[in-house]
């Protein structure tokens, strides 16, 4: 190599750096400016929440401003962000104030957009936000997700029917295939605990046709949670169940209810069914028991 060859490529490495350091610079500027104004739209949004409090009309005028302020895309996903967090730590005068004020700024065309999107995360943020907002507009479409084939949009979309259909949604299950996960059942017996505390067995009666075990899987657990007493024939119809998940879960369920002499006799039918399995010395413990309860309340 020549002398003018390296002097042009040490040019080509100061060049090289020159233009590291301005990306640099312009990073740094562009998270500076982009933190303060987020902090400002912060401080407007929280103060336009706080006003519903006091004046709807100052409240709806602030919006207003919010509304011309707030241009990108990006911004209006910042703001539900924010209403997120304030709709899990106050209770607004109105079921619908974080509703209007979404649909104000233009959020609720952009999450309607986006759960049309071919990209699944787009999809999956949009149903999430339309049951932490209460947007019962969407139904329809959130009610076709419920049995898609990718494991998040499915997920958001059962657990946004549970949030705002309550226990009709439970009508629904049964046309569920996928696996449910037990974090996803979870959540689900969660929300209808917050939002539905009230049980309406109508509709436990025709998730009961499901005959996807997970789902059944479901289904005991919420006997459990919501104390259905009516509903121990149907845990201890899976007591037999092949899938060992869902027949400990059912044995786990009964353990929560007192039993009576005819409840015993058919789990000891169930036992008599059962082949040879560490399951059955379980099953044979409970009848055990059980039936030496009884036998001292007689």
């Amino acid at each position: 190599m020549g002398l003018q060859d390296l002097i042009v490529f040490i040019y080509f490495l100061l060049f090289i750096m020159v233009l590291l350091w301005a990306a640099l610079a312009y990073s740094l500027i562009y998270r500076y400016f982009r933190t303060k104004e987020r902090i400002k739209i912060k401080m407007k949004v929280i103060d336009a929440i706080a006003l519903r409090f006091l004046d709807h009309k100052r409240a709806t005028y602030k919006m207003h401003w919010l509304r011309r302020y707030v241009q990108s895309k990006r911004q209006r996903w910042f703001i539900a962000g924010i209403f997120l967090k304030v709709n899990n730590v106050i209770t607004t005068l109105d079921d619908t104030s974080l509703k209007t004020m979404a649909a104000d700024i233009g959020l609720t065309k952009v999450l309607s957009q986006d759960l049309k999107s071919l990209v699944w995360q787009k999809k999956a943020k949009a149903l999430l936000f339309c049951y932490e907002l209460g947007l019962t507009e969407h139904l329809k479409t959130i009610t076709s997700y419920r049995n898609h084939s990718h494991i998040l949009i499915r997920r958001e979309a059962q657990i946004a029917l549970v949030v705002l259909l309550g226990w009709k949604s439970l009508k629904l299950f049964p046309y569920i295939t996928y696996p449910i996960s037990l974090w996803q059942q979870i959540r689900i017996i969660e929300k209808l605990k917050i939002y539905h505390p009230e049980p309406i067995e109508k509709f436990v009666i025709l998730a009961c046709q499901t005959e996807n075990p997970y789902v059944m899987e479901l289904l005991v657990r919420i006997i459990r949670s919501f104390d259905l007493e009516h509903f121990k024939g149907y845990s201890i119809a899976q007591i037999e169940s092949p899938e060992l998940f869902l027949a400990e879960t059912a044995l786990e369920t009964l353990q929560s209810f007192e039993l009576n002499t005819l409840d015993v006799n058919q789990i000891n039918l169930s036992l008599q069914r059962m082949g040879q399995s560490p399951f059955k010395l379980k099953v044979d413990a409970f009848i055990s028991q059980h039936g030496n309860r009884l036998s001292q309340q007689l």
